[in-house]
Parts: structure tokens; sequence; C-alpha cells
């Protein structure tokens, strides 16, 4: 699910460049495993066991940063170097429905293993969550990362912020994010970042996501057997995956199938349905598109950049845009013909990368040489 949070300031939602402690390290070590931390003063070490995601070992001790994609359905690390953000261990595993910290344990636990005999400092970690405005969510993620690495710049901010810094790596344009949710995000040159649509409650808005998809399908199938619709190929396809083909029994239905395999079920069986030439099922496609591109042109607009003469980068993220050209036709279509100047491209890289840039940009320039060397930091830890 995407978050909200309607407009951001005059600087946008960014996280802070600028670190506040000029000399911290984070050690690993395993054996037992363990995470030593090490202010890099002459205060010495604390220790502090966090179980925390399999990675390849990395070829020096740092100084890195941890970019993490906290998403609804999994989460991924990846650990950079903070001088060329050069990944050198990334991991995935499955996210708690919840949406906090806790599948982040077993993730460290094989860190760990993966890096046994081996120590590297960590200077800063940013994450991009799901769930962002649910009370205590957005909390749980800063204790557990404070407490984890407690001498590095830690930054929480929502996964749609993460996604456009992956997508859009120059930060100038807007990431349009379609999953089961969605939202545009975007910022310009300025500074200003914006952010338009979902993550207000299912019943209130995402249109165009998956989510919003599958109501307007149950819609329409309950208006079909209710004779106000002809009947159609949808219809058939919608009462099928429901199991009944009773208009009294489908509201419930379609409740339970949510509870289990969530509020973007019929996205599937919806796209096949398209692609096999049923008229409707493409229409919810277009639709869909519609949508977007009403989030974006509103996003250009807010952002001044709906009429510059500079080329403004729109990247697409999400398991809706999966539907190709049955959703990127409409949509690229709709959007050239009001704003020539605007290219419609795929991501440049993953969320998890835009939380790496992140992290790396929260750092001093240059980093204080107690990072680059790591002096005397494996001895203070022992």
């Amino acid at each position: 699910m995407l978050f909200a949070l309607l407009f951001i300031g005059a600087k946008g939602f960014e996280p802070s460049t600028s670190a506040t402690r000029t000399q911290r390290s984070t050690k690993l070590s395993h054996a037992p495993a363990r995470v030593v931390y090490y202010h890099g003063t002459e205060s010495g070490a604390t220790i502090l066991t966090v179980p925390f995601c399999t990675m390849n070992t990395p070829n020096e001790n740092g100084p890195y940063v941890i970019g993490i994609d906290a998403g609804g359905t999994s989460v991924r690390v990846a650990l950079a170097n903070a001088q060329t953000g050069q990944v050198e261990k990334e991991a995935t595993g499955a996210a708690l429905p919840d949406g906090g910290p806790s599948a982040m344990m077993s993730l460290w636990e094989q860190v760990t293993k993966a890096t046994s005999g081996e120590t590297f400092s960590v200077v800063g970690v940013c994450a991009g969550i799901t769930k962002w405005t649910r009370a205590g969510v957005r909390s749980q993620w800063e204790a557990y990362l404070h407490e984890a690495f407690p001498y590095a710049h830690v930054s929480v901010v929502p996964d749609y912020v993460t996604a456009f810094h992956g997508a859009v790596p120059t930060g100038i344009g807007a990431v349009v994010i379609a999953g089961t949710g969605s939202v545009v995000y975007g910022a310009n040159a300025n500074g200003g970042a914006v952010r338009v649509g979902g993550g207000r409650g299912w019943d209130f808005g995402d249109e165009g996501s998956g989510a919003w998809l599958t109501t307007e399908a149950i819609k329409r199938t309950l208006r079909a057997l209710d004779g106000l619709e002809p009947l159609s190929h949808s219809t058939q396809t919608v009462c099928d995956a429901l199991g009944t083909q009773n208009p009294d029994l489908i509201g419930e239905a379609a409740r339970q199938t949510i509870e289990r395999q969530g509020r973007g079920f019929l996205v599937p069986r919806i796209l096949e349905a398209a692609q096999t030439g049923d008229r409707d099922a493409s229409n919810l496609f277009v639709g869909a598109a519609g949508w977007l591109f009403a989030y974006t042109k509103a996003a250009l607009h807010r952002l001044g950049l709906h009429e510059t003469n500079e080329p403004v980068s729109v990247a697409t993220v999400g398991g809706m845009w999966e539907a190709g050209e049955l959703i990127l036709a409409p949509f690229r279509a709709t959007l050239a013909k009001q704003f020539p100047h605007v290219t419609v491209a795929p991501p440049d890289s993953p969320p998890v990368m835009g939380a790496v840039r992140l992290a790396r940009d929260a750092q001093p320039s240059p980093l204080p040489s107690v990072l680059k060397s790591g002096q005397g930091v494996e001895g203070r830890a022992q």
C-alpha cells in the first residue's frame, strides 16, 4: 500500500542532506553474530546483539551505507560503498502485514552469517517504508534503526520517495507508481516536491491501481447481474474468480478473497481476459491509465514542469505497468498530447537504490578520514 502526504512544503519531503555526526562508524562481526558499534572517539565501543539479508562479502571494510525498500510484499536491503554507491551485498525477504521492521531481523542474521570473520563500517541508513501514515509504523522503524546503528545517519521516508530517487536519478521529474495502490511523486530543480493520490484509504482513492481495477470489475459485474449493463466475458471472469454468480453473495466472497490474496486479486484474471480480446477488460486498463495521467498532470502543474522547455522524465513503477501496452499506450498518448516535452520511461533503478542514493547524499563530503581508514576500530571492539 502507498501512503499519504498531500503536499510537502517548499523543499518537499526530502531527508536531511547533511550529517550531524561527523565521526561515526558501525562495525559488524560474527562469531557470535553481533553488531559492534564504535563512535570513533576515545569513548570506545558498545556491543549490542541485533538479529538483521544474505549478501556477498565486501572487498573493503567500508565505509558503507544501507538502503532499505520495505514494501507491502517484500523487504529488500542493499549494502553499498558510501563513496562509490556500488552495491556489494543485497538480499530480499518477505514483508510482514503490519509493515514494521520485524522482518529485518532474519535478514540481518543472514548478513552476519555471510560476513563471518569480517568487519565493516556503516555510516548511513535510509529506509523507504510502506504504511507511512499508519500510527506507530514510522516510529517503530526509526527506533529499530537508531538502536541497530546508533552512530550512523538514519532516515526513514515513505516508499514512494525512495522509488522516485531510484527511478529518476536526476531528481527532476516524476514517478508514477501503480501497484496495489497508486501515487505520483515528483520534484523540480528548485527543491520543490509534491505527492498526488492514493494512501487515504482504499475507499477514498488509489485510482488506477490494482485495488481500483479490482473494485471496478466487481462493480461492473454487479451492475451486469442486476441487468443494468450487458453481460460480458468479464462478468463471467469475475464470477469464476469469486465462485458465485449470485449478486447477493459476491460482496462477501470478494471480502474473503481480499483477505487471502490482497486487494488487487483480480488484476491477473482481467489482464488475461484483455489479452484474449475482451474489450470490457481492456477498457478497465484504459480507465486506469486515465486516472494515472490525471495524477501525473496534477503533479507536473504543481511542480511547474508543465510548461518548461527542458525535457522531463516520468518513470513508471509497479505491477499494473506489467500489463504493457494495454495501459502504457493510452497513458503515453494522453501525456504526449498535452506535454510533448515529457518522456515516459521505465525506472533507472529499483527503489532500494533510491534508498542507497539518499543514504549517500546524507553523508558529509568528503567523508571523515577516521571512516576511510577504520584505524583502531576493530581493536577497540575486541
